[in-house]
């Protein structure tokens, strides 16, 4: 099995793993769950920002290393494959696969935004 079709379907052989912050999990409190375009599953939290896990290891984002914020409610992959991030504390960011971006149209936005939608 690929690592690939492992992160698609990681209960198919019966294997249940529980992850944690011990674990590298960002937080508890899981709001959301994407996966991207390189099969890397992001994890949204409610409190600690997201993390990305490559079946192996967590990485984990928040405000200190360019997230918008750390209470992330939503995660949205586009047409563009980007990942959009819906924040109560930061309003709306994308990353690009190396940076998280704020865009320019939404610059003061406002801090709240809990669901994301591509036109």
């Amino acid at each position: 099995m690929t690592e690939e079709s492992l992160a698609a379907h990681p209960f198919r052989h019966g294997a249940w793993r529980t992850y944690t912050p011990s674990s590298g999990l960002a937080g508890l409190q899981v709001e959301h769950i994407a996966q991207d375009q390189n099969g890397l599953l992001w994890f949204a939290t409610a409190f600690s920002g997201v993390s990305s896990f490559d079946v192996d290891t967590f990485q984990t984002y928040s405000r200190q290393n360019g997230l918008c914020g750390n209470q992330v409610l939503y995660i949205l992959r586009d047409s563009r494959e980007r990942l959009w991030f819906a924040t109560l504390d930061g309003g709306v960011c994308w990353h690009d696969g190396h940076d998280f971006h704020i865009p320019k149209a939404l610059e003061g936005f406002g801090p709240v935004v809990d669901c994301l939608l591509e036109d």
